[in-house]
């Protein structure tokens, strides 16, 4: 096998990855959008709704990136592993197309979450090890898929039931049913572009293997990089809500203008700071600093949007705040990446997207609707979040002094 070989494969299944982890988040995202046509056909509360969109997919999720943790300790991450994840999650997908009840929904969602969180923390994992001197612009490719990937749900809901709407009029199986099923299968059909080369593993450098964190460095470094996503996920959830109220405009428009301009931002930051970290890899020693500046640097752009009213200067405030928090949160990621050594950078990174789902997802939303229940406008609310969020952020940061290691950098 010429040394093409390898290379070709490898950018490949680098490729593969970064698809699969957009369609995650589509599979994991679009029971939101479809929602009030679930309700039509399946009994529940609001209690229970809340249940399926959150709590149902999320502690699974991290239960299982937390056994990742353990069973991967001291292996590296196989393509075999993220295959099944695929498989599981992609057989939940379609069995919540099928599902009668909460009960077999919350089923189908707790498998969801079991196969993503297989699938996520060993592709970062994957990504980091094969890549080379590619690992920032892998890594930023694959994070931005899931930016697309909430994106595109949006987008696919309104699309893909009307698409329905006109073919499948006189089906007595409702659309949205088809319409969880049809997003299943291109998971299906990359499927095969994971088959790896042999040999295709970038050489890791000798002095990688012994360099280390202390557990409290990398607990500060954790801290560091979720409190970027406790924001993004509190802007997430409530924005839509934001625009009816402040805006003025139905739930439809809102949904798919936020849409349409996460679509076109929200990767932006990612790929910029990819971009930069691979032209300048002596930055990754820096990249606590650039997470806690860019997650600072959102603050203003909120404070406009609590204070605007016009469409196109809320969609400004909006877009500038998915670039700076791509760029806060990719930085992050990579900042993990760098400290944790090959050897356990499959275990550790289960451990941290454990945690990123049960603190951000848990704690993000939560906080701002604890805020705008108090009587601050939602706007307010998320400005306080991020307040809060980036005071942390700088807490963590001096209290752990967190940085990658140096060697670990270089390879980085």
């Amino acid at each position: 096998m010429t040394a093409r070989a390898p290379a070709a494969a490898t950018t490949r299944v680098m490729l593969a990855l970064s698809a699969l982890h957009m369609l995650a988040f589509i599979d994991r995202t679009v029971l939101a959008g479809v929602l009030p046509l679930v309700r039509e056909n399946v009994a529940m509360d609001d209690a229970e709704a809340g249940w399926l969109i959150g709590t149902a997919f999320a502690i699974p999720y991290a239960a299982t990136a937390l056994a990742v943790a353990a069973l991967m300790r001291g292996r590296r991450a196989s393509v075999r592993w993220l295959v099944v994840g695929v498989l599981l999650w992609t057989t939940a997908a379609i069995g919540s197309a099928a599902a009668p009840s909460v009960g077999m929904l919350s089923l189908a969602r707790a498998l969801l979450g079991v196969g993503q969180g297989l699938f996520v923390p060993l592709a970062v994992a994957w990504l980091i090890d094969h890549a080379g001197d590619r690992r920032a612009a892998a890594l930023a490719t694959f994070a931005s898929g899931a930016t697309i990937g909430r994106s595109v749900a949006l987008l696919l809901v309104g699309g893909l039931l009307w698409l329905l709407a006109i073919t499948l009029s006189q089906t007595n199986i409702a659309h949205w049913r088809w319409l969880l099923a049809l997003t299943a299968i291109p998971n299906l059909l990359i499927l095969p572009a994971l088959r790896p080369a042999p040999g295709h593993a970038a050489p890791v450098p000798p002095e990688i293997s012994e360099a280390g964190a202390s557990v409290r460095a990398l607990g500060a470094l954790f801290a560091v990089a979720i409190a970027p996503l406790i924001l993004a996920q509190a802007a997430g959830g409530w924005m839509p809500t934001l625009f009816v109220r402040q805006a003025a405009i139905t739930p439809a428009h809102a949904a798919a203008l936020l849409g349409g301009v996460t679509l076109a931002t929200g990767w932006v930051g990612q790929a910029w700071c990819g971009w930069l970290l691979a032209r300048r890899p002596t930055l990754v020693p820096h990249l606590v600093t650039l997470v806690l500046l860019a997650l600072a640097a959102t603050l203003l752009p909120l404070a406009i949007l609590s204070q605007v009213r016009t469409l196109a200067a809320m969609v400004a405030c909006v877009a500038l705040v998915n670039v700076l928090l791509g760029v806060s949160a990719f930085a992050g990621l990579f900042a993990v990446q760098a400290m944790i050594p090959p050897a356990a950078r499959a275990s550790v990174n289960g451990v941290y997207f454990a945690l990123v789902t049960l603190v951000a997802v848990g704690t993000g939303p939560l906080f701002a609707g604890i805020l705008a229940q108090g009587g601050w406008p939602i706007a307010v609310a998320l400005l306080g979040t991020g307040g809060v969020a980036t005071l942390a952020c700088a807490a963590a940061a001096l209290a752990g002094r967190a940085r990658p290691h140096p060697a670990q950098a270089a390879a980085a």
